[in-house]
């Protein structure tokens, strides 16, 4: 819109100095025309977006994905006011566009319909009025996108208070991309490269500096930001389609959207087996509160029983998504903070001592309940780590589902 206000603009001047100046006056307009053009070109392209694709090795995808556990950052009542302030805008760009192309070619036929019909001077005159009308319908569709854009931008930021007291209730680590290990660390909830090179430069775009996951909606994380975000985004020529990040990047890279990986949509397809005589032995222990520790003999031959680990088939055993993926993030950190095997199919009817490889009263038990607090930002007693010990793992699961929907005051 702004280009073709530049060129009516231009019109203007050169129908003026055709009609009333000299030919220094027509050569000066008409290279000063020449001039802005070049100004405008070099300034779209000195405006590169940031470049992130070296800066993320490949060895990151060598393994699946992981899968964030949540709460997210979901779409709420705000957020859909922002999404429409942002296709009235968007829509209004679209037709002001067509509008500006119509008139414009209008008055080139009109031109040339004026020369073949009169002389070049009216010609000239004629320019001169045309250019006139166009510049004022010009401004007028200019003001009308500048209310729209201050709509959207007073929309984004209602969205900041919304945003800042989730974080509140759910606090996120903090997000730097410059550093190595948060950058690697954030590209592994996607599946490859490039989904996670657009992670990296929309996250920057929109001035996000706490981790975000690709379940998070991406207007609710830009916050107050997303109005400038959408200017930077237009500039590169991107448009913004989808809710969440996951979204948003499937469609830049013309892709189907789907709001949760594939291995999570066949959550709930499958039954789990039934428990071994030795691990039946072991629950009813838990549940009189009379056992010790486990045999590691029969521990073992219970592990060396168990299929490999798939996480397709895994999910299929919990009956909904959102359970596969707090499953999946605490089958994760029984790997990283206990002495079990990576390998080993985990399901919902397995005790917790399966699970966990340790007694409750072992160093290890500590840092992985340590870790379950960091993970689901929740709050464990010490009361409420004996009791989850006793239980199976979907009870853990059903656990930290309810410990979430409660602030983190409360917890």
């Amino acid at each position: 819109m702004s280009n073709h206000l530049v060129f009516s603009v231009w019109l203007i001047m050169l129908g003026a100095a055709l009609q009333w100046g000299n030919i220094w006056w027509t050569c000066g307009v008409i290279a000063c025309g020449l001039f802005t053009l070049l100004l405008r070109r070099r300034g779209r392209t000195s405006n590169t977006l940031p470049e992130y694709a070296a800066q993320i090795p490949e060895e990151l995808f060598s393994v699946p994905p992981l899968i964030a556990s949540g709460p997210f950052l979901e779409q709420n009542e705000l957020d859909g006011q922002l999404q429409q302030a942002e296709n009235r805008l968007r829509h209004w760009e679209s037709h002001s566009r067509n509008f500006a192309f119509l008139i414009a070619v209008s008055g080139i036929a009109a031109a040339a319909v004026t020369a073949w019909l009169t002389s070049c001077r009216q010609l000239f005159t004629a320019l001169l009025l045309w250019g006139s009308l166009e510049s004022i319908l010009l401004l007028f569709c200019l003001g009308v996108k500048r209310y729209l854009r201050n709509q959207l931008k007073h929309r984004s930021i209602d969205l900041q208070s919304t945003r800042a007291q989730w974080l509140l209730n759910h606090p996120r680590p903090p997000l730097c991309l410059d550093r190595q290990q948060d950058r690697d660390h954030f590209c592994r909830f996607y599946p490859g490269k490039a989904e996670a090179r657009w992670a990296c430069i929309l996250t920057e775009l929109a001035g996000i500096d706490f981790l975000v996951y690709p379940q998070d909606s991406l207007r609710l994380a830009a916050g107050g930001g997303y109005a400038q975000f959408l200017q930077q985004t237009a500039r590169h020529g991107l448009k913004i389609t989808g809710t969440t990040f996951h979204e948003v990047i499937r469609s830049i890279l013309g892709q189907s959207p789907s709001a949760l990986p594939e291995d999570l949509a066949v959550a709930g397809t499958a039954s789990a087996p039934p428990l071994s005589t030795f691990l039946v032995k072991v629950r009813k222990n838990m549940l009189r509160k009379n056992w010790k520790s486990l045999s590691e003999e029969l521990l073992l031959q219970e592990i060396q029983q168990r299929p490999e680990m798939s996480v397709r088939l895994f999910c299929s055993y919990w009956p909904t998504r959102e359970q596969a993926v707090i499953a999946l993030a605490i089958r994760e950190l029984a790997i990283q903070n206990m002495d079990r095997p990576a390998t080993m199919m985990c399901y919902p009817n397995d005790p917790a001592p399966l699970l966990l490889y340790v007694d409750l009263d072992s160093l290890e038990s500590a840092e992985f309940f340590l870790g379950m607090e960091e993970k689901f930002h929740i709050r464990i007693t010490d009361a409420e780590a004996e009791e989850l010990f006793s239980r199976s793992f979907a009870e853990i699961v059903e656990y930290v589902q309810r410990k979430q929907t409660e602030p983190m005051e409360k917890s």
